[in-house]
């Protein structure tokens, strides 16, 4: 039983492997906001939002069983064409355990973050990026799962993550003086992706997948409810990163400085990344 668990961590991280199937990789596919990819997404309707971010080790992961570290860094900005309307800045702290089993690749991680959101221009004003009220903090402590079984040549990857929202203002900054309005709401999240090598282009492989928010009601703001598809091409055979070309989707609410301010929203569109 440890010589096949060992030989399935060797396989997702091996660099002769698809670097799309291992477990870094799998996540930079996710169909979740929180993804760490360079990313630039165009929807329908004419709005741009760029992302940048990335999983940066402190402790880099085991070729076995053990402990791993990293800092889960992300800038986001979002604007008709040129995307500088709005920003969204997020900053994650976490500590894992990669288990290998019989069944698949277990990952068990929990960590902190912290995340900020304003406008550039402040509507109606002359107000610079940053004399802009913060409309948004966020304080989660997070757990996170992940599950990665090897289907056929790709793998399935299943996710679910709990947090719970400290010192956080999930609605306009007027209404929660004290930062603090949204303290102690729970969010808990879940994914499902599946990633596998193209049938005819040997270059390139095929992913698609889901992410399911949900958010309990806070102080002097409803609660949020989201689900994000994502599905495309991505480049395999690189060991330095790859890129991707997905279609993308966004039903409920949104994120960033509007959320908790509108109400739900239906996005779609394409997008072009790139990860590590």
């Amino acid at each position: 039983m440890r010589l096949s668990a060992l030989a399935l961590l060797l396989w997702a991280t091996s660099a002769l492997a698809d670097p799309g199937v291992a477990p870094d990789q799998v996540r930079a596919l996710s169909a979740s906001p929180e993804a760490p990819r360079f990313a630039l997404d165009y929807d329908l309707d004419g709005w741009t939002t760029a992302r940048f971010a990335a999983l940066l080790p402190i402790l880099d992961r085991p070729r076995g069983d053990g402990w791993f570290a990293q800092l889960v860094p992300q800038l986001e900005t979002d604007g008709p064409i040129i995307p500088y309307l709005r920003w969204r800045g997020r900053l994650g702290a976490e500590v894992g355990y990669d288990l290998p089993l019989d069944a698949g690749l277990l990952v068990l991680s929990g960590g902190l973050e912290h995340e900020s959101d304003h406008r550039t221009v402040e509507p109606g004003t002359h107000l610079r990026p940053l004399e802009a009220p913060v409309a948004v903090v966020l304080n989660n402590v997070l757990m996170r799962v992940d599950w990665l079984r090897p289907i056929g040549g790709g793998v399935l990857a299943s996710t679910g993550i709990a947090r719970v929202h400290l010192l956080t203002c999930t609605t306009t900054a007027p209404d929660c003086p004290d930062g603090t309005a949204g303290s102690g709401t729970a969010e808990l999240t879940g994914e499902l992706l599946w990633a596998s090598q193209a049938p005819i282009l040997s270059n390139f492989g095929v992913f698609g997948g889901f992410a399911g928010t949900l958010i309990g009601e806070r102080e002097k703001s409803g609660g949020e409810a989201r689900l994000d598809l994502r599905l495309g091409l991505r480049q395999i055979g690189r060991a330095r990163g790859h890129w991707q070309l997905a279609l993308w989707s966004r039903h409920g609410s949104p994120v960033g400085v509007e959320r908790g301010i509108v109400g739900d929203e239906t996005r779609a569109g394409i997008s072009l990344a790139f990860a590590r």
